[in-house]
């Protein structure tokens, strides 16, 4: 098998990877949404006992969101739990997509449909982009240093990614010094011992 077919191969059972997990969370976070819609429903059928209005009057429109009502609520710990996951998974993807270097429209496409579909805040996006910066360019720096030799266009590839992740040269240096040292360590695992 060739490096393009196992390149390829890795990325659908990563892509069908990826399908099952976001089922699971759409089904999870659509769970959430009915828990608050009857939360929202049941608040309001206390209200108006409290105010005195008859509790069988049926509202005209659906009860809204949670986040809607007037009360401050605090976020169950399971939507906690699903918007980690969320950004999880928007983060492998993400590191997936910049892979080789470059985001193809294909990939930018799906990045923004996660983003969409997840509903990640800025602050959410933030947070994961700068996980994903430097996990992203270890990677590809560990790649290039897969054989101990750099090649030309090897170096194109990393300057690439430094430039569109925002990598400073302190981190450039320290990434590739550990880099060194396991290729080192590599190749003197490989050498035999007098």
């Amino acid at each position: 098998m060739t490096g393009n077919q196992s390149d390829s191969d890795a990325d659908k059972k990563a892509a069908e990877a990826a399908e099952r997990r976001l089922a699971a969370l759409s089904d999870a976070l659509a769970d959430e949404e009915e828990r608050r819609r009857r939360e929202a429903a049941e608040q309001q059928k206390k209200e108006k006992l409290n105010s005195g209005q008859p509790s069988d009057i049926t509202p005209a429109s659906p009860p809204p969101p949670a986040a809607e009502t007037s009360a401050p609520e605090k976020p169950p710990a399971r939507l906690s739990k699903v918007q980690s996951e969320a950004s999880q998974i928007y983060k492998e993807a993400l590191v997936q997509a910049y892979r080789d270097g470059k985001l193809s429209k294909d990939e930018a496409d799906v990045l923004a449909l996660l983003r969409q579909r997840f509903g990640l805040t800025a602050d959410e996006l933030e947070v994961v982009a700068q996980e994903a910066r430097l996990e992203i360019y270890t990677s590809a720096m560990a790649d290039v240093w897969q054989d101990g030799v750099i090649t030309e266009p090897d170096c194109q590839r990393l300057d690439r990614l430094r430039e569109v992740l925002d990598v400073t040269a302190e981190e450039h240096v320290q990434i590739e010094r550990e880099m060194r040292l396991q290729a080192m360590k590599r190749e003197a695992s490989k050498t035999p011992k007098p």
